[in-house]
């Protein structure tokens, strides 16, 4: 991609269905850099097998002595003019018969020599020495190895809050390990993980991946793994996270508003723990059918969420820990009254979604 104003950037899809990976605005050959690193790393980009370019004899070499005019045709139309070398015989006066060639330059020798592309690199399955117990900030979490074998992804084990502290239920924690890393300088990847019905379990909080790829198999196994799907993928600093993951609402208005979107899944609507909002509908109408994907729409005013639209999205399940949602703010524009001279305006069943447009259209006007 170019923009005239911040250069190029170059964007690689290292994996089928993997996140894409994209350099920062730069110079053309500083995004080049970037780009072989990438392939070093994970040798994504397919390379051609060698060239061998067979010799010709010097009979089929030397076809003609003339300037032969020739045209290169592109797709039916003329793309280049050439001209055959005017190759010279031997003089003939002289009956010397050459039987070795003379001894090429040496520079100009590496240059004709045809490099061979080194083979794929084998990753061999490595034996690794997980510690009983790593450090999370201020506390101390049991180390859980996964027993895998795969070579991208053996690093990856299980965490669990210890000492007299009960691990969040909300929360998997999982650490790709390596003993010399500094895992807590990079970034830490937040999974919100549905069940298979679409339902939030918990969220992921992945730790130590050195790359956006490396995120994507991880999180890749352990959806499989526990026959879950995501979401959203997000990320964000260790260091903002370190003090907030253990109670709820930090973690959750860090992952709201602080996480940087990695990826999401079509028609994504976040996910809000069921503890904070107040579940009694407000305004009473007649909603039209939900699932597990239909969000719920809800106002805030003050310290209180309210439901606007959302009774049967709830009544789905009672023990869900979390909703897909719409947040609206309570202001001058937009109150409760608005809200039911809309409704009243409104054909029933409503549909979610053509509430939260009307109210929108409302606002706006």
């Amino acid at each position: 991609m170019h923009h005239p104003e911040r250069g190029w950037q170059i964007w690689l899809m290292p994996a089928p269905q993997a996140p894409a990976l994209h350099s920062q605005w730069a110079e053309l050959q500083h995004c080049y850099i970037w780009l072989l690193q990438q392939q070093q790393q994970f040798s994504c980009l397919q390379q051609d097998p060698p060239l061998i370019v067979p010799a010709l004899s010097l009979n089929e070499a030397e076809t003609s002595c003339n300037s032969v005019e020739t045209t290169k045709y592109h797709r039916g139309r003329p793309r280049a003019r050439i001209h055959t070398l005017e190759l010279r015989r031997p003089d003939e006066s002289t009956n010397q018969i050459l039987t070795e060639p003379k001894e090429l330059n040496p520079q100009l020798k590496a240059e004709m020599t045809i490099t061979k592309i080194p083979q794929e690199q084998i990753t061999v399955s490595e034996l690794i020495q997980f510690p009983a117990q790593i450090q999370l900030g201020e506390l101390n979490a049991h180390v859980y190895p996964l027993g895998l074998e795969e070579t991208n992804i053996q690093r990856l084990c299980a965490l669990e809050v210890t000492e007299n502290i009960e691990h969040p239920a909300y929360l998997d924690i999982a650490l790709y390990y390596a003993a010399e890393d500094n895992w807590q300088a990079r970034q830490v990847y937040l999974v919100e993980q549905l069940n298979l019905q679409g339902q939030f379990v918990k969220y992921l909080m992945l730790l130590g991946v050195p790359s956006q790829l490396q995120a994507h198999y991880c999180i890749q196994h352990w959806l499989s793994h526990h026959q879950r799907q995501a979401a959203a993928i997000k990320s964000l600093a260790w260091s903002v996270i370190s003090i907030r993951f253990m109670q709820l609402e930090l973690f959750s208005t860090a992952y709201l508003q602080q996480a940087e979107t990695v990826w999401t899944k079509p028609d994504y609507h976040p996910f809000i723990p069921a503890q904070f909002i107040q579940k009694q509908k407000f305004i009473s109408f007649k909603e039209a059918a939900a699932n597990f994907s239909t969000p719920v729409l809800l106002l805030q005013e003050h310290q209180k969420i309210r439901v606007i639209h959302g009774e049967k999205r709830i009544s789905l399940a009672e023990d869900e820990l979390a909703y897909p949602y719409i947040l609206l703010q309570r202001d001058k524009q937009l109150n409760w009254q608005n809200i039911h001279n809309i409704i009243l305006t409104m054909p029933q069943p409503i549909r979610v979604l053509e509430l939260y447009r009307e109210v929108q259209a409302q606002m706006i006007e």
